[in-house]
């Protein structure tokens, strides 16, 4: 029995991902946030209703197929209204997808995200929010860990600082 391995690098502009819905998901997540969820609103009604298509105009990455799994650990997809990078795995046999990454407002949504959204999940300029990517790839799920981006903003007690004498 013969295995297949291999290693490819992908580039596509001016395209589409069906039913991934990335904006609605991150209004939804991100719900009472300010201004950000009017200003994503039009976005999120027009083109990333469920089922919809989110387009790109840049998607990319190195992959590296051995075992029935194709990964990447450079994933990237770019658009207008939001940027995904990520790194997973496709199970071929089923097409499943398990992707771990970022996904990042552009400045100009950041700005509109809500003071404390941005405060707690900005990188760079831009809020940035932890994303998973999975189920199969005619049906993918997205979720987003607000959770996770608002403990990058909260200082960690340091013990040994009650203890230093000032002097």
């Amino acid at each position: 029995r013969r295995r297949k391995t291999g290693t490819a690098r992908v580039d596509t502009v001016d395209g589409a991902v069906p039913g991934l819905g990335l904006v609605r998901t991150i209004v939804i997540a991100t719900a009472g946030r300010g201004g950000y969820v009017a200003s994503a609103g039009a976005a999120t009604e027009a083109g990333s209703a469920a089922g919809a298509a989110e387009r790109f105009s840049r998607l990319g990455a190195t992959l590296r197929v051995a075992n029935g799994v194709m990964g990447t650990r450079d994933f990237a997809m770019t658009s207008s209204d939001v940027d995904l990078t990520a790194a997973g795995a496709i199970t071929l046999a089923s097409m499943n997808t398990a992707f771990t990454g970022d996904v990042q407002l552009p400045e100009e949504l950041s700005k509109k995200a809500g003071t404390d959204l941005y405060r707690y999940a900005q990188k760079d300029g831009r809020v940035t929010l932890a994303a998973v990517v999975s189920g199969p790839l005619g049906n993918l799920s997205v979720r987003i860990d607000v959770a996770q981006a608002a403990s990058r903003g909260i200082p960690l007690f340091d013990p040994t600082e009650a203890f230093r004498s000032e002097g």
